[in-house]
């Protein structure tokens, strides 16, 4: 019984391409928002120190599987809804780098340390507390969240503007309106859920 089973998937396996097949890195399942679906119908997740994405499936193919290793810890993870000139997504890390990453390159392209306003402590770097968030816009912008920090990083112009006094807690998710290209939803720590509006 167990020969005709170990046939059995075997067969199943001899109908795929297994060529170029990566095994990808696990993934940070006790991290809030590490796993993504992406325009194309792909998965985009991080590990602790990796984005890794895995191609939509197609029939007779094993699913291609990229890794990208990000040299910090990964904090925060989104990707842009429009897939159709760049497929772009970002990073934040634990020091605090905001990283936009070209998918087809697989490096970051743009970036800024905006959030890197104070010295880190003596203590360990890494945390499992969820203190951070990032969301795309439609209007070529990244919002990034750090504590209460809002930073809004325009992609066109390599510029970013910091707002200190919009949130008076801790930010853990940022999601953009579906609706109405200049609102926006921030999560915070202790559950409140605020909508607030960035004019261009």
């Amino acid at each position: 019984m167990e020969d005709g089973s170990v046939q059995q998937a075997g067969a199943q396996l001899s109908g795929a391409d297994m060529d170029g097949f990566v095994v990808p890195s696990g993934y940070s399942w006790y991290r809030q928002n590490a796993f993504l679906c992406t325009p194309d119908n792909g998965l985009l997740y991080h590990s602790r120190y990796d984005v890794n994405y895995v191609s939509p499936l197609e029939v007779d193919q094993m699913p291609r599987v990229q890794i990208m290793n990000v040299r910090a810890v990964v904090k925060s993870l989104a990707c842009s809804q429009d897939w159709t000139e760049r497929r772009e997504f970002a990073t934040l890390d634990d020091q605090n780098n905001l990283l936009v990453w070209d998918l087809d390159v697989g490096l970051p392209v743009k970036g800024h340390k905006g959030h890197v306003y104070k010295a880190h402590g003596g203590g360990p770097r890494y945390s499992d507390e969820v203190n951070s968030a990032i969301c795309f816009t439609r209007t070529q912008k990244v919002l990034s969240a750090e504590h209460s920090l809002l930073i809004v990083y325009c992609l066109a112009t390599d510029t970013y503007k910091i707002y200190a006094e919009l949130f008076r807690d801790t930010v853990v998710l940022l999601s953009p309106c579906p609706d109405d290209r200049n609102v926006f939803a921030a999560g915070l720590r202790r559950g409140l859920i605020v909508l607030f509006s960035l004019k261009d």
